[in-house]
């Protein structure tokens, strides 16, 4: 049962310890494949844990692996309310893989107007509010909606957004996104 005393529940306590391995390995790059694995290892001993199915997903989203990263963050999603991660996540997945997909577009911001609407105070809201607007390729409020947000916050993500702008806007600025985008990573 989650939220019980891990002392009290030993397949928490070892859920946790499998978590607190796999934090440990997602801050090294190209460990992807092992974090996804330790989280499915916490998942199958706490199947309640809403952290564990975000932190699955952004390593399946990091091996590439975009219908699991976003059955993860819907099952986070069910599992918490204030779950704003997972949602611009998803927004965020769904954005770059449909760009242009005409009702796909809209799919995706209502999922970042969700996001917007119930969670006001979301660490995410000025970067769910610029890629709203360079979806609706509105390049220079997204910019600026970029220049609000907290840089110290999900790092590289800015970078990402700006260079997600220099290649899609016309003409297509290569040079900018390949700039912004090595910035990110």
């Amino acid at each position: 049962k989650t939220g019980a005393d891990p002392r009290e529940a030993p397949e928490l306590q070892q859920a946790a310890g499998f978590a607190a391995e796999a934090a440990k390995l997602a801050q090294q790059p190209g460990r992807a494949k092992e974090v996804f694995d330790l989280y499915t290892r916490a998942i199958s001993l706490d199947r309640g844990n809403w952290k564990y199915y975000h932190e699955r997903g952004l390593a399946a989203y990091a091996m590439g692996r975009i219908d699991t990263a976003l059955k993860d963050f819907k099952d986070c999603i069910d599992h918490a309310t204030g779950a704003d991660g997972a949602r611009y996540f998803t927004g965020r997945i769904r954005m770059e893989d449909t760009f242009g997909a005409g009702s796909r577009d809209s799919d995706t911001l209502e999922i970042f107007d969700e996001l917007l609407r119930y969670h006001q105070d979301s660490p995410f809201k000025f970067l769910t509010q610029a890629r709203m607007l360079a979806l609706k390729r509105e390049w220079d409020k997204a910019n600026m909606m970029l220049e609000k947000a907290d840089p110290g916050f999900c790092p590289g993500e800015t970078d990402a957004i700006r260079g997600w702008i220099h290649l899609h806007r016309e003409p297509p600025d290569l040079e900018g996104a390949v700039r912004c985008y090595s910035k990110a990573i």
